[in-house]
C-alpha cells in the first residue's frame, strides 16, 4: 500500500456535556483546532491507500466504529496480518510518529468477528494494542491489551537506598528525581516495547555503578550532581515523547504538542535503533582501551618528526594491531530523545536530535546523519581522558610539561601520541600570543593553555573522526552534509572563519602524504569549489556558505592573513594527524558500513519511498545516506524513520 503524502489530524477533544470525548478527524491543523478545549490533543497521521484510490483524510468520524491502535509493529507485516484474516469489513489504514504506529478503522458493521481474530493474532505475536468504540465520535468504551509489566524493584530499590544516603538537599532532590523517573520509563517500557526497556534497565544499572563510586571516592560531588541532571533531563523528555501515546492513551500527554495524543514512541525507537547500531560497532573496538594499553608498547616508538610530519605512520593499522584488554565494562546505551532547544547534542550518557528531524530526517539540513557527529564526541571525550591530563593533578601537568620539552624521549606509544597532543596545544599557543615560549615559561602557563584549547582541539579531532569513520574519508559528501547542516542552526555568523578551519583539518585527513607547501593550497581550493555549488541549495537568509565563500575570497587577496591561517592550519593538522594514525582502523571502518544481508545494497535501492515492504535494513546508516535528498516531505521522512525502526535486523524484539 501507498503512503498518501498530506497529513490529516486526529483529534481528542471534550464533548459537550464535559464528561466524554469527542474524535475529530481533520484535514488541516486550522481545522483540527476548531473546537480546541482545555483538555484537546492531536496528532498528525497519515492514510494508507491502494494506488490510484482516493485517501480518507478529513471529516468527524460518523456512525458506529471501532477505532483501533496497533504498535508497535512493522506495517507491513500488519497489512498481511489484515489481508490474511478474510473475510474482513471495511476499514482505513493510518499510520503514526507514535509508538502506536498505526491506526485502524473498522465499521462496527460485521466487525465482531474480524476484531476477535485480530485481535487474537495480535496478543500472540505480543503487540500491544488500544480499542476505542466511537458513536458518531464520541467515545463509547475503551479497552487495551499491553505486554506484562516487569519485575525491576531489584534496580529500584538499589537507587533508592543509596540515595537515601544522600543528605545534601541538592543531591537528594535530584535522586528522588531520578529515582522516580527512571521507574516510570521502566514500567512504560516494560509493556510496550522490551528491547528499549533492557537498554533503559542498562541505564538505570550504570547509574547505580555511579553512586557506588561517588560513595567509594572516585567521583565528586559535582560529577555526580553533573550526570544525574544530565540522565534526568535525558530520561524525562524520552519518557515524554516515546511512552507518551502508551495504553491507555488518555492517561499520559506528549510535550512536544503537535504530538501530544500519540507521542513519538516510533521516531525514538528509530533514534535509538541507528545510534544502537553505531554505538555497539565503535564501542566493542574499545579505542579508549586500546589506547591506554599502548603504554606497554615501548619498541619502534616515533620520534617528534614521525610524528608531526613523517608519512611512515600513516601506513599502519596501530588499533588494529593492538589487542583488546582482557576486562572492560559493559557498554552502556545511550539514552536518546528529540530536543527544539538542544538540537543535534550529546552528553556521555545521552544525545539528541532536533524536532525538526522528526519532520525531515533524511533532509540535507536536518539530517539524522548529523547524529554521527555527536557519538564521535562521546568517544573523543573518552579518548581525551586517556591522553590529556587533569588540571588538578600536578604530577600528569609536570608529565606534560616534560613531553613537550626538545630533549625528551618518548618512554612508550601512549606517550608519544600526548606529545603529539600537547605538540598541537603549545604550538596554537605560540600563533595566538605571535611569540615563542621556552621550556620554563610553557610550565606554569600548560594548566591554562590545555583549558583555553581543549574545545578547540576536541572539536577538530571530532570532525576528522567523524569523516574518516562515517563518512568513508569522502570530502565532497561530507562537506555538502556539515555546511548543509550548520546552515540551519541560527546565530553562528561570527563562527565561520573557525568552521572552516574544522572543515579543512578534517577532509586534510586526506592530504597528509602531499608536500607541505602545497598542503594548505589543495584544501582550500576543494573545499571552496565544493561550497560553491552548496551555496545555491541553501536557500534561505543567512547563508552562511555564502559568508564562508566570501571569507575565502578575503585570504587570497590579503597574503599576510593568508599565511597566517595556513600556520594555524598546519599545527592544527597535528591533531588531524592523531586520529589518522592512532584513532582509525580501516578495519573498524568497514565494520560500520557492513550489511550483514548479501544483498543489503540493492535492497535499500528497491526500497521505494512511501511504500511499506518486508525488504529488511541490515545497515541503517547506509539507508539514510541512501535516502537524503533537499527537501523530502513529512510522509517521506515518517516513512524513513519507520523503516529505521522496523525494518532494521537490529532491532530485536519488535512485532514482525
Amino acid at each position: 500500500m501507498l503512503l498518501d503524502p498530506t497529513p490529516s489530524y486526529l483529534v481528542v477533544n471534550l464533548a459537550q456535556d464535559g464528561r466524554s470525548r469527542r474524535v475529530v478527524l481533520a484535514d488541516s491543523l486550522t481545522r483540527a483546532i476548531d473546537g480546541w478545549t482545555a483538555g484537546s490533543r492531536v496528532s498528525p497521521i497519515w492514510s494508507l491507500r491502494t494506488p490510484g484510490e482516493e485517501p480518507n483524510r478529513a471529516g468527524r468520524l460518523v456512525g458506529s466504529q471501532h477505532l483501533v491502535f496497533v504498535g508497535p509493529i512493522q506495517t507491513a507485516q500488519l497489512l498481511a496480518d489484515i489481508e490474511a484474516l478474510q473475510p474482513s469489513p471495511s476499514l482505513d489504514i493510518w499510520v503514526t510518529a507514535g509508538c502506536f504506529n498505526a491506526i485502524v478503522v473498522v465499521d462496527a458493521v460485521a466487525a465482531e468477528s474480524f476484531l476477535e481474530r485480530w485481535f487474537r493474532k495480535l496478543q500472540d505475536q505480543g503487540t500491544p494494542h488500544e480499542q476505542w468504540v466511537l458513536s458518531d465520535g464520541l467515545i463509547t468504551s475503551q479497552a487495551h491489551f499491553a505486554l506484562p509489566p516487569a519485575d525491576d524493584r531489584d534496580i529500584l530499590s538499589e537507587l533508592g537506598e543509596l540515595g537515601e544516603r544522600y543528605d545534601n538537599p541538592a543531591v537528594h532532590t535530584t535522586l528522588q528525581e531520578n529515582l522516580v523517573v527512571t521507574a516510570t520509563t521502566l514500567a512504560r517500557l516494560a509493556i510496550m516495547h522490551p528491547p528499549l526497556h533492557a537498554e533503559l534497565r542498562a541505564v538505570a544499572e550504570d547509574m547505580r555503578d555511579t553512586l557506588v563510586d561517588h560513595a567509594n571516592r572516585k567521583i565528586s560531588v559535582l560529577q555526580l550532581q553533573s550526570t544525574l541532571l544530565s540522565a534526568n533531563a535525558a530520561l524525562s523528555r524520552f519518557s515524554s515523547q516515546a511512552l507518551s501515546g502508551t495504553p491507555p492513551l488518555e492517561a499520559t500527554e506528549c510535550h512536544f504538542w503537535i504530538h501530544s495524543l500519540l507521542g513519538t514512541g516510533s521516531a525514538n525507537i528509530a533514534l535509538a535503533t541507528l545510534v544502537s547500531s553505531i554505538q555497539q560497532i565503535m564501542g566493542e573496538a574499545r579505542i579508549p582501551e586500546r589506547l591506554a594499553a599502548l603504554e606497554k608498547r615501548t619498541v619502534g616508538i616515533p620520534d617528534l618528526d614521525d610524528l608531526t610530519s613523517g608519512t611512515s605512520l600513516l601506513k599502519y593499522d596501530i588499533l588494529k594491531e593492538t589487542a583488546l584488554p582482557d576486562s572492560h565494562k559493559p557498554i552502556v546505551p545511550l539514552v536518546c530523545y528529540f530536543s527544539g532547544r538542544d538540537g543535534f547534542s550529546s552528553q556521555v550518557k545521552s544525545l539528541s536530535a532536533p524536532l525538526t528531524t522528526l519532520a525531515e530526517c533524511n533532509s540535507m539540513r536536518s539530517s539524522l546523519l548529523t547524529v554521527t557527529h555527536e557519538i564521535s564526541h562521546i568517544f573523543v571525550q573518552a579518548v581525551l581522558r586517556v591522553l590529556m591530563p587533569a588540571l588538578d593533578d600536578k604530577d600528569a601537568i609536570g608529565q606534560a610539561c616534560r613531553l613537550v620539552t626538545k630533549q625528551y624521549r618518548c618512554r612508550n606509544y601512549l606517550e608519544a601520541i600526548q606529545r603529539l597532543l600537547l605538540e598541537a596545544v603549545v604550538g596554537m599557543e605560540f600563533v595566538s600570543r605571535d611569540m615563542h615560549m621556552g621550556d620554563d615559561e610553557i610550565a606554569p602557563s600548560m594548566p591554562e593553555m590545555l583549558e583555553r584549547w581543549r574545545h578547540e582541539l576536541q572539536e577538530i579531532i571530532v570532525h576528522t573522526f567523524d569523516f574518516l569513520y562515517f563518512y568513508a574519508g569522502k570530502p565532497d559528501f561530507y562537506i555538502r552534509g556539515i555546511w548543509h547542516s550548520w546552515c540551519a542552526i541560527p546565530g553562528i555568523g561570527d563562527r565561520v572563519p573557525e568552521y572552516l578551519m574544522r572543515t579543512l583539518c578534517a577532509v586534510s585527513a586526506n592530504l597528509l602524504d602531499v608536500k607541505p607547501e602545497i598542503r594548505f593550497r589543495a584544501a582550500l581550493n576543494h573545499v571552496q569549489k565544493v561550497l560553491a555549488q552548496v551555496s545555491p541549495e541553501i536557500g534561505h537568509s543567512p547563508n552562511y556558505v555564502e559568508q564562508v565563500l566570501r571569507h575565502i575570497a578575503k585570504l587570497e587577496e590579503d597574503n599576510a592573513a593568508f599565511q597566517r591561517t595556513e600556520q594555524e592550519y598546519s599545527l592544527r593538522l597535528y591533531l588531524t594527524r592523531l586520529v589518522t594514525i592512532f584513532l582509525f582502523s580501516e578495519e573498524l571502518s568497514n565494520r560500520v558500513f557492513k550489511d550483514p544481508h548479501p544483498v543489503g545494497g540493492e535492497g535499500y535501492a528497491a526500497k521505494k519511498p512511501f511504500h511499506y515492504d518486508f525488504i529488511p535494513i541490515g545497515n541503517p546508516l547506509r539507508f539514510l545516506k541512501e535516502h537524503q535528498k533537499e527537501s523530502p516531505s513529512e510522509a517521506e521522512s515518517l516513512w524513513v524513520l519507520h523503516c529505521i525502526a522496523f525494518d532494521t535486523s537490529l532491532s530485536k524484539g519488535i512485532s514482525t
